[in-house]
């Protein structure tokens, strides 16, 4: 595992392919060694949208919180795929400081892409506050199946393993009852 960072240190210099910037970024990710987040980190300003959300995914990986000040600005870049990875790397980190931006991202139809507004969830249900709660029992209604299914994880992530028999798969008049059960669940956590 570890005993080849030094040898991908070597050869990870300026002048690189954004191709070769992006596989040791995902090599990184892999190896699970914190001690690359400084690589990381700097290559979260690579001019390659590829290699930012590489980055992104590796800091993730890595559960590296002191990421988070770095990270939360790409929440706003202009790929879905940076955004998207930086919203997960936000949530493994445990950042609490990006749950109303991830909220935001959430709902946001217009200006979010399925796969960004799904990782939002995603992330939020990393992060047990009554904000991410709220959002992700929100999103259950979500027209986007993708969307309704990273809300029931993050809620079952956050509860134990607890689904209230939600299907996100299934109709809106199916999922309503189970929608009203995290509902009810909801206001518990809130009272």
């Amino acid at each position: 595992g570890t005993s080849v960072l030094p040898a991908l240190r070597e050869a990870d210099r300026s002048g690189l392919t954004s191709s070769v910037r992006i596989h040791l970024a995902r090599v990184y990710g892999m190896l699970g060694d914190a001690s690359v987040a400084d690589l990381m980190l700097g290559r979260l300003d690579d001019p390659s949208p590829d290699v930012r959300a590489e980055a992104c995914r590796a800091l993730g990986r890595l559960e590296v919180a002191s990421a988070a000040p770095k990270l939360r600005p790409l929440l706003k870049d202009g790929t879905p795929r940076v955004r998207e990875r930086a919203a997960e790397a936000l949530g493994r980190a445990g950042d609490r400081e990006a749950v109303e931006t991830l909220a935001g991202m959430l709902v946001d139809r217009t200006g979010q892409p399925s796969l960004v507004r799904a990782a939002a969830a995603d992330a939020l249900g990393f992060l047990d506050l009554a904000a991410s709660r709220a959002a992700l029992v929100a999103a259950l209604r979500d027209v986007d199946a993708r969307v309704r299914r990273a809300a029931v994880s993050g809620l079952a992530r956050l509860t134990k393993g607890v689904d209230r028999c939600y299907d996100p798969d299934a109709s809106m008049p199916e999922r309503e009852g189970a929608v009203r059960a995290w509902e009810v669940w909801l206001a518990e956590q809130a009272g």
